[in-house]
């Protein structure tokens, strides 16, 4: 009895369908149809705005039969009205169809009083709406994933309808894809309804063409940690929650890419969804929320080491000890406990350089290469001679000034090209040396 269906009838099927359907509304029957077809699909002719609906039959030997519904037996539990429904429950309507729902009016803003023809009163001309009921990404419930789990589920061509919320920690931004035409990171947009519009002055919204047009974020995440590489989309509400996320009027500003190389350098813990793209029938990651995974009380508050599906691939990068990480010359990768991965991420503790250190050379592509020496800040405290290995980065002048100056126990993003002790830097973020366990 929670179903609402539209029925259609042609000819003389339709003029009994009238006759009855009135005499039934008036003696409040309910009514009984029996031999009749039940339509998935609209067809071209159909006024139906429901997904399926009913055909009554009007061939010979197979018409439909239209009947009142005795007053006892089967159907004397049926409610004499139709059973009232709480607002809250409509957190999705498939068709655009009426409703009976119960509830108390909290404020109306069309009210107001007025003169009708019954005399003064208060009349109302606005519609109330049940709307989906949004979900709040930072207090819902989450699953604990990969991110090399959760890419396995992507297939080409066979999208999954998957609800849920994950959570991966410890997520490091290898980088930032524009997904636009014009490689850009910004849309234009409608500010009624926040629908992409063509370029240029003259692209106005179809549906609201005298509304204002706004930039938003529409951006590309490549996301890796210790198992494997995920692709997400970052889009305007969501980015402008990142703490320091600037303003899209700075998209072509310097200010906005020295801006990204911050954002890549720290760890975060994002939670996911999956959205289905009906066009290329494939399952695509949206990023809902990311937060710092490290906070001034050691972690984020949802971190927990739950065990979670893993599919090693070398897109990972991983947590790792300096000393444990080589180099395979045949392939290519680095190598960290026996697992070739693209990167690693480590925390170490820049010492002061030698009087005769030379630590910055010109790169006559690059423009100036600094190394400097640091130890494993992830190494059992109160060693006499520890591990030293070097970490390089070449660029612009600017681009490498902090390691020139760099002192004390730094996050680091880096990889391997030879097999010797040299990481060459990526991404960089200094950090309190935190207890050792935290790290491990």
């Amino acid at each position: 009895m929670g179903e609402i269906a539209f029925v259609e009838a042609f000819g003389p099927a339709a003029t009994d369908l009238h006759t009855k359907a009135t005499t039934a509304k008036t003696e409040k029957n309910l009514l009984t149809f029996s031999n009749v077809n039940i339509i998935h699909k609209a067809n071209q002719y159909i006024t139906s705005r429901l997904p399926y609906y009913v055909q009554l039959k009007t061939k010979a030997g197979s018409k439909s039969v239209i009947e009142t519904a005795p007053a006892e037996g089967t159907w004397a539990t049926v409610p004499t009205h139709h059973p009232f429904l709480d607002i809250a429950k409509i957190t999705k309507v498939q068709s655009d169809v009426q409703h009976c729902v119960f509830g108390v009016v909290a404020r109306q803003p069309g009210a107001k009083w007025q003169e009708t023809r019954y005399g003064p009163g208060c009349v109302c001309n606005a519609i109330l709406r049940a709307a989906t009921i949004a979900k709040d990404y930072k207090i819902c419930e989450t699953c604990t994933a990969s991110l090399s789990a959760l890419t396995a589920v992507i297939v080409p061509g066979n999208a999954r309808d998957l609800d849920g919320v994950y959570e991966a920690h410890s997520v490091a931004i290898m980088g930032v894809t524009p997904v636009l035409r014009n490689e850009g990171f910004v849309m234009r947009c409608c500010a009624t309804c926040e629908k992409q519009v063509p370029d240029g002055d003259h692209g106005r919204c179809d549906e609201h063409g005298e509304a204002p047009i706004e930039s938003r974020w529409i951006i590309q995440l490549e996301l890796t940690d210790g198992t494997g590489h995920c692709a997400a989309m970052l889009y305007h509400d969501v980015a402008m929650q990142i703490p320091g996320f600037p303003d899209p009027s700075t998209a072509e500003d310097p200010s906005f890419r020295k801006f990204l190389q911050t954002l890549r350098a720290a760890p975060y813990s994002v939670r996911l969804i999956y959205r289905i793209n009906a066009l290329r029938e494939v399952s695509n990651l949206e990023a809902k929320l990311l937060l710092p995974t490290l906070t001034s009380d050691g972690v984020v508050g949802s971190w927990r080491l739950d065990p979670t599906p893993i599919t090693f691939s070398n897109t990972a990068c991983p947590f790792a000890k300096c000393a444990s990480v080589t180099f395979d010359p045949d392939l290519g990768f680095a190598v960290v406990d026996g697992s070739t991965v693209t990167s690693v991420r480590v925390l170490v503790t820049f010492q002061d350089p030698d009087e005769d250190e030379e630590t910055t050379v010109p790169d006559t592509a690059q423009g100036l290469r600094v190394t400097r020496v640091a130890t494993c800040a992830l190494e059992p405290a109160g060693q006499e001679a520890p591990a030293k290995f070097q970490f390089t980065a070449s660029g612009l002048s600017s681009a490498v000034q902090w390691l020139v100056r760099a002192d004390g126990t730094f996050f680091l993003s880096a990889t391997k090209r030879k097999n010797d002790n040299t990481f060459v830097v990526q991404t960089h973020h200094k950090v309190t040396p935190p207890d050792a366990a935290l790290w491990a």
